[in-house]
């Protein structure tokens, strides 16, 4: 369920990023908050799929799952597990580096039994509790996907291009001190991993 005062700061700080004025609210019913509620879901989806964020991520375990017609089992993969409807984007699948696998469409195919335990980034909308750097990342993306109607411009075109990748870098950058420095992604520990994660 969404919280009507954080998308509302959402709402006005795309319109900033835009450099045009903004409505009131979502619910003002005006053009501008039209426009932007008919794209709201895509902004928030799309920077949730865009890093691994701390705010909506889950590690499950998965039981095998049967295929359902027109889909079969994979002769060379013939183990199947299903993603939970809430996965907007997988991130890892915790098993060996002898056991293949591969994701087709909300299934992973593995050669071997299930069960699995995965982590996936998931669709986190209860905005209040969202980080507000977070937020200003959201509003970047909807900034963007309005700026074909709003942004004639080129130079603002420009702008506003920096600005979101300055606010999105920002928000990856505060996120990524919820976890210690020793890398969990089975590379070579070169440094403080999180903060690497964000290039």
């Amino acid at each position: 369920m969404t919280d009507a005062i954080a998308i509302d700061y959402v709402l006005r700080q795309a319109f900033l990023f835009m450099e045009v004025t903004p409505p009131t609210s979502f619910g003002d019913d005006s053009p501008k908050a039209n426009d932007a509620a008919a794209v709201y879901d895509a902004a928030l989806d799309t920077t949730l799929e865009g890093y691994d964020w701390s705010f909506a991520r889950r590690v499950v375990s998965l039981a095998e799952y049967d295929p359902k017609p027109p889909d079969i089992a994979d002769p060379e993969l013939p183990y199947t597990v299903q993603l939970p409807d809430d996965c907007l984007a997988l991130r890892k699948v915790y098993v060996s580096s002898c056991v293949r696998w591969r994701q087709d469409q909300r299934m992973i195919r593995l050669d071997t039994e299930p069960p699995v335990t995965v982590r996936y980034t998931f669709r986190n909308n209860k905005e209040k509790y969202l980080p507000r750097m977070f937020q200003t990342a959201i509003a970047g993306q909807l900034a963007l996907l309005l700026a074909p109607k709003y942004v004639t411009t080129r130079a603002k075109q420009e702008r506003l291009q920096t600005a979101v990748a300055d606010a999105v870098s920002a928000a990856k950058t505060n996120d990524a001190h919820t976890a210690s420095s020793t890398r969990i992604d089975g590379r070579p520990n070169s440094g403080d991993w999180a903060t690497e994660a964000i290039w």
